[in-house]
């Protein structure tokens, strides 16, 4: 059982990767909005690179989200992860 402190050590830790998550999530849309917008400002070769590193951000951050939403489940006391489990 992992103790108390050490719980909500973790679970502030998850919550500011969670929050920076979120805000990289925002940028990667924004990035692809202003792509569709822009397109006269940039050649068809930049624009296809610009649109594969906001897909690449967002996928990579998907993954860190289910990563995140693991070690969640992972550090909460077992009393927690077996009511779950119910």
């Amino acid at each position: 059982m992992v103790p108390l402190g050490e719980f909500v050590l973790q679970n502030v830790i998850l919550d500011s990767i969670d929050s920076v998550i979120d805000c990289n999530f925002r940028y990667s849309h924004q990035i692809q909005t202003l792509i569709k917008h822009r397109v006269t400002l940039c050649t068809q070769q930049q624009q296809t690179l610009l649109n594969n590193f906001a897909k690449s951000l967002t996928e990579g951050l998907s993954l860190a989200r289910q990563i995140l939403s693991g070690n969640r489940s992972l550090c909460s006391p077992i009393s927690t992860r077996a009511k779950r489990a119910s």
